[in-house]
């Protein structure tokens, strides 16, 4: 399926809704890209998914400062660039 993000959750997770409205998260996205993804786990009111592939990255989004961005947990909006969004 293919989507545009929308905002920023909690946790690390991107937003966009599916073609009914229904809200999915999706980890270590930005706002603005455009992604094919899979939906994983769905559930009455949203769903999460993973990335197959980003169509178009979005301007706020960099490369990450920390090599382990992803993997460790620790820093979980490293590959955003906060003075972008605000």
């Amino acid at each position: 399926m293919k989507v545009k993000m929308i905002d920023t959750a909690y946790g690390g997770y991107g937003i966009t809704k599916d073609e009914n409205g229904k809200v999915v998260f999706i980890p270590h996205t930005v706002e603005d890209d455009v992604l094919y993804i899979t939906i994983t786990k769905e559930s009455k009111k949203f769903s999460y998914a993973s990335v197959n592939e980003i169509i178009e990255a979005s301007p706020y989004r960099i490369k990450p400062l920390c090599k382990y961005t992803g993997i460790c947990g620790g820093c979980l909006f490293n590959h955003i660039d906060y003075k972008g969004l605000s």
